[in-house]
């Protein structure tokens, strides 16, 4: 028996959800600017590292007399270390400012402390203070953990289920590329004793592009309905970045969403705790956030250069195409991403990507200590 072919009803094919130009050019500005910053900040430190460590040298002798090589040291890992301070710092205080000001109107003033980060790394050899190198990487920090936070939130609020899968990719391929940018112009350009400060201003470059691409990108709607309560723009939002097909039921998941949610007890941090509906769900939230921040990639990127330079010794070429070869690698992994996520699914992903993790840090771990 010949088996029947079900024709398309015409509603069905009207309520298909298109990949709309919007949400392609929100997602390409804000992971940009906010994710590539990021990524920027992260691998910004090891080319001028020579430089800013004799830099330090000569601005703490200047005005503090002789310094240790054991306070050098303390002061360069606090330079390393005061991003992640900021970090942390920026992370907390993004759900407040993300609800009381709006998505957009929180990472479009956060732009101030970027461009301030900026000033101050520019501004460091001529005022010959180091203390502004550190402080601006405490700010810059800030600006990435606020950002980082709002923007996958902001994000997930402008997209349609079918496409959630790439839009997060994006946010991977735009940090990748912004370390890239940070190796290439850090090792072939900006390399110089009288230029690194220009290396760590330019991330300043990212929210200046921010502040001009990012105003025509309409709000959250489902901050605009819920916060903000003017449906108007909502309605509107949903135009723009999911279609018109979408726009009563995107609205109508959005309220009862929210209702939903008026119904249950807030839930403060003890209670996240003590909850069993929350454990598991905090369980996995706290696995997977852990082996990104643990996997190790900070510290190979620190420290890519010296290891490189043990295996080839007396080619500092080799060394610099290594290190960009590294962000290479992890800008291509990122682009797959895009077409694996939504075919294999996250969960087999991520045990697969886990699992290599360990082996090829065990590996690299048992070839430093055998070298």
């Amino acid at each position: 028996m010949a088996k029947r072919r079900h024709k398309k009803t015409p509603e069905a094919t009207s309520n298909k959800v298109k990949l709309t130009f919007w949400l392609i050019y929100a997602m390409m500005v804000v992971t940009l600017c906010a994710h590539g910053q990021y990524g920027y900040n992260v691998a910004v430190l090891p080319a001028p590292t020579e430089y800013m460590l004799d830099f330090y040298n000569q601005s703490y002798t200047s005005r503090y007399g002789e310094i240790s090589e054991s306070t050098l040291d303390w002061l360069w890992a606090l330079t390393a270390a005061s991003f992640a301070v900021g970090g942390a710092i920026g992370s907390i205080s993004a759900p407040t400012c993300s609800e009381i000001l709006g998505r957009k109107l929180s990472l479009l003033l956060m732009n101030v402390f970027s461009i301030s980060a900026g000033l101050m790394f520019g501004a460091s050899i001529n005022a010959d203070n180091f203390e502004l190198v550190i402080m601006g990487r405490v700010i810059i920090g800030f600006y990435c953990g606020v950002a980082m936070s709002i923007v996958p939130l902001f994000l997930s609020e402008i997209s349609p289920n079918e496409y959630r899968g790439i839009v997060g990719a994006g946010q991977k391929i735009n940090l990748a590329v912004g370390i890239v940018l940070a190796q290439c112009i850090g090792i072939f350009w900006l390399n110089t004793e009288d230029t690194w400060n220009i290396l760590l201003a330019l991330t300043a470059v990212f929210s200046i592009l921010h502040l001009v691409f990012f105003p025509p990108c309409p709000e959250s709607p489902r901050w605009s309905i819920i916060s903000d309560r003017d449906e108007k723009n909502a309605t509107y939002a949903i135009r723009k970045y999911i279609g018109k097909s979408a726009i009563q039921r995107t609205v109508n998941e959005i309220v009862v969403e929210h209702r939903e949610v008026l119904q249950e007890d807030p839930v403060g941090y003890i209670a996240l705790f003590k909850t069993k509906e929350y454990r598991l769900p905090l369980l996995i939230c706290a696995t997977v956030m852990s082996s990104v921040q643990f996997c190790g990639l900070p510290a190979i990127y620190q420290y890519a250069a010296s290891v490189f330079e043990m295996i080839w010794p007396n080619n500092p070429d080799a060394v610099d195409y290594g290190i960009v070869g590294m962000g290479l690698t992890e800008l291509v992994a990122s682009v797959l991403a895009v077409f694996l996520i939504d075919r294999y699914g996250r969960r087999p992903l991520l045990l697969y990507s886990q699992a290599s993790m360990v082996v090829f840090n065990g590996i690299l771990t048992l070839s430093l200590n055998l070298s």
